[in-house]
């Protein structure tokens, strides 16, 4: 509604008073108008809040894709590390048991030219022993005119070989005992490998 005043000019006390009213149909298509802008702007709210969260859930799934992918990348990069240090171990073991093997092999060189060197003493005794019996007058004593003496030299040299042999026997005893004790803890040592990371003594 526009309100309108205007002074005649043939009067001058008295207005003149115009209203002029949009038409009927007008308004009703201002209405709908605003009412199709209203439902425009409410589409495109809706727009972009779908837009918004279908940003959302790429972003979000965007960071899951990474945060799975780093996961990944942290297993592989242990599981490198433990097979590598699984190769470590295991080379390690190696070493060991051959430096552990070649110990042994001296060692039993030593104890082989040990009992070398004793069956060569033994045997230049019983040389000597030999050589003495030969060297002695032989003289047959009848039962009556052996003397003690000659009896107990006798039994001295008896004795004497007696004592080396049981010496000789006590080593290779002692060395066999050795190889017994280095077998049962090998065995050992195999079964818990697959468990725990023994040592041979």
């Amino acid at each position: 509604m526009i309100a309108k005043f205007h002074s005649a000019p043939d009067r001058s006390m008295e207005t003149t008073l115009t209203i002029s009213l949009p038409p009927v149909q007008s308004l009703r298509t201002t209405r709908e108008e605003r009412e199709r802008e209203r439902e425009r702007e409410a589409e495109v709210e809706q727009i972009q809040r779908e837009i918004e969260k279908k940003q959302r859930e790429k972003n979000q799934a965007r960071q899951a894709r990474e945060r799975e992918r780093a996961e990944k990348q942290l297993a592989k990069a242990a599981r490198e590390k433990e097979r590598r240090e699984k190769r470590e171990r295991k080379k390690e073991e190696q070493e060991r048991k051959e430096k552990e093997k070649e110990l042994a092999k001296e060692r039993e060189k030593e104890l082989e030219a040990q009992r070398e060197r004793e069956r060569e003493a033994q045997k230049e005794r019983e040389k000597e022993m030999a050589l003495r019996e030969q060297e002695k007058p032989k003289v047959v004593y009848s039962e009556r005119t052996v003397s003690y003496k000659d009896k107990f030299q006798k039994m001295r040299e008896k004795y004497d070989k007696a004592t080396s042999e049981h010496e000789i026997y006590e080593r290779d005893l002692e060395i066999l005992n050795a190889k017994v004790k280095k077998l049962q803890a090998e065995n050992e040592c195999v079964l818990l490998s697959a468990y725990t990371f023994c040592t041979i003594p």
